[in-house]
């Protein structure tokens, strides 16, 4: 079974926990809850800025963080599935639903 990269939060020295037993790590790592809290965050295939961007994550979208190392965090976009590296300071905790919601006339 040949596994998208691009969707699959699986490299060869981590994967996420779900999927132990799926595909070979060294190591597995549990999820944990964050959200984007800058207006659009780019999602890329290597910690570097000058890496290729896969894609672009909007502000409030969920991301589930597997590892965070000098200023990146390897994760996954919960809605559309994509993974890579985010800029940690694009990331903030997810402390659940929004309790408020901003309108304007």
């Amino acid at each position: 079974m040949t596994l998208d990269p691009r969707v699959t939060p699986a490299r060869a020295d981590l994967a996420a926990a779900h999927l132990a037993g799926q595909v070979e790590a060294p190591r597995y790592a549990e999820g944990r809850p964050h959200r984007v809290v800058t207006a659009v965050c780019p999602v890329r295939r290597a910690p570097d800025s000058g890496a290729p961007l896969d894609t672009e994550a909007l502000r409030g979208e969920r991301v589930a963080v597997y590892e965070m190392r000098r200023g990146w965090a390897w994760g996954q976009i919960e809605g559309d599935g994509y993974v890579g590296y985010f800029p940690s300071a694009a990331l903030g905790r997810d402390d659940g639903e929004p309790t408020h919601r901003v309108s304007a006339l």
